[in-house]
Formats: structure tokens, C-alpha cells, sequence
């Protein structure tokens, strides 16, 4: 408990000083004069776009302690269960109350259990204690990416019909509707690749050391994605490049994004004082 509760001051430093930075930032890039105070009652009211995790961290750690206690008495049939309730409420239900129904009464949705903080992170813990990957048969891998092909396939035609119907709409309403679909499908299939073989020594101290940097990197990646102009006019000149087209120029793009903010946090991760934050 204490060593949870510890882990929320270095949550609330990122937070606020990378808001700021980024308000500070985006005033400096617009010509805008930038006040601290303002910026502060934003920072408490809503979060900088990309930051939004900060907050849904600060939310998971409160809860973590009753989440322990849940996810240790949930058997595999229960963790099944609740998987497939979640599926459905944040995959299905949406797309009916849009096309079908026009709404749903409120009292009939499972909000509490499609919460990004809880369902996530239990199913997770469920992926990694309660089944063995091992035994799971290759058919069963190929159905759970079947489901997983074919969800992606329904979040598609319904994000094109629903642009059709309000065209220049950016909302993005369906193509998330089966995150939890394809997170378990990835998360299941790796663990099954990589905790079945052997890895080289070198490889393993990489795919840790990049780990550790993952936070770092969501931290930082924003700016030198689209707020250093320099950086930014190249990542242009690559999307629309003939070399890559504009479809790869963006991975690229943001490969060489993730891979400079990696090195970074890497060093930053390796400084007295700023260590904490990373």
C-alpha cells in the first residue's frame, strides 16, 4: 500500500511540468503570451491532450489496492466471462445505439467495467496469471485473431458509414470500439513467442532497457514530433517523399520519433534529480 501510494508525487511532477512545458511551448509557437496562472487551473480542469494517461494513472494507483484484492479471487471461467461482457459493451452496444437504436438507457450499460483504468490492467493481470499461454492451442490463437481481423473489419465499415452520414466528422467513434479485442490478442501472442524461446542476452537487456523507456518517450515524443520546426519540416518532406509515400513517410516518421526520444529518455533516465521523473 505504501509503496503505491509513493509512486503518485512522481506522477503529479510529470504532470504538471510537462503541462506546463507544453502549454509554455504551444503560446511560444503561436506568438501568445503564456500565464503560469491560467495555465495551472487548466492543468487541474483538463489535461494536455497527449498527457490524459497521467491522469488515468493517478486514478489506477488509487484504486490498485481494491483492484489486487479483485483480480486474485477471479477464476478463469469468471476472467472469461468478464472479457466477453467488456467486448461487447465497448464494441458492440456502441455501434448499435448508433445505426440501430438511437441510445440505450444508461442503467443497462457496464460503464463501470469498460473503464480504460480497470479493464485493462485486470485483464492483463488475468493474461498473466491466470491462464498458461502455453497450453493454449495454436487453433485457439488462430480464432482469437480471426475475432480479432474481423472486429477491426466491423470498426472500419462502421467509421466509413458513420463519415458518410456526418462527412468531416473527426471523431474517430468507431475504430476503437475493439481495443480490448486486439490488446489480448497481441499481448497473449507475444508473451507466447517470447516466453517460449530462448532470447539472446543482448536482445533481452534491449527489449528491457526500451521498456523502461516507454514512459519517457510518451512523455517527450510530441515535441519532437510537432513542436521543434526543424524536425517537424523533415518529417513533412519524408510523408510526402516519393521514396515512402505518405502512408510509410508516417511510420517512418514516427519510428525515427520514438527512436530519438528513446536515446534521450535513456540518458535522462541517467541524471541525478531528473532520473525521478523518468
Amino acid at each position: 500500500m505504501k509503496k503505491t501510494v509513493l509512486r503518485i508525487p512522481k506522477i503529479l511532477a510529470a504532470l504538471f511540468i510537462f503541462s506546463i512545458a507544453y502549454f509554455y511551448t504551444d503560446a511560444v509557437l503561436a506568438g501568445n503570451h503564456f500565464v503560469l496562472k491560467d495555465t495551472l487551473q487548466v492543468i487541474v480542469q483538463k489535461n494536455y491532450w497527449h498527457l490524459w494517461y497521467l491522469y488515468a494513472y493517478i486514478s489506477f494507483i488509487i484504486a490498485l489496492p481494491f483492484f489486487r484484492k479483485l483480480v486474485i479471487s477471479l477464476d478463469r471461467k469468471s476472467s472469461l466471462y468478464m472479457f466477453a461482457v467488456a467486448a461487447i459493451s465497448m464494441g458492440v452496444v456502441p455501434i448499435i445505439e448508433y445505426f440501430v437504436t438511437s441510445g440505450i438507457n444508461s442503467n443497462l450499460k457496464q460503464r463501470w467495467l469498460t473503464v480504460n483504468i480497470f479493464i485493462y490492467p485486470v485483464i492483463g493481470y488475468v493474461i498473466d496469471n491466470k491462464v498458461n499461454v502455453y497450453k493454449i492451442k495454436k487453433s485457439s490463437f488462430l480464432l482469437l485473431w480471426m475475432v480479432n481481423l474481423i472486429s477491426f473489419f466491423i470498426s472500419a465499415v462502421c467509421e466509413y458509414h458513420f463519415l458518410l452520414r456526418e462527412p468531416g466528422n473527426k471523431k474517430e467513434l468507431f475504430l476503437t470500439n475493439f481495443c480490448l479485442v486486439n490488446a489480448v490478442s497481441i499481448y497473449s501472442t507475444i508473451k507466447y513467442i517470447f516466453n517460449s524461446r530462448k532470447i539472446n542476452a543482448r536482445i533481452y537487456h534491449l527489449l528491457v532497457e526500451i521498456g523502461k523507456c516507454t514512459f519517457g518517450i510518451y512523455l517527450l515524443h510530441i515535441w519532437f514530433l510537432w513542436k521543434i520546426p526543424f524536425l517537424y519540416d523533415l518529417w513533412i518532406k519524408i510523408e510526402h517523399s516519393g521514396v515512402f509515400g505518405s502512408y510509410a513517410g508516417v511510420f517512418v516518421s514516427c519510428i525515427l520519433t520514438f527512436m530519438i526520444t528513446g536515446v534521450i529518455t535513456y540518458i535522462l533516465r541517467r541524471m541525478p534529480v531528473i532520473k525521478k521523473l523518468f
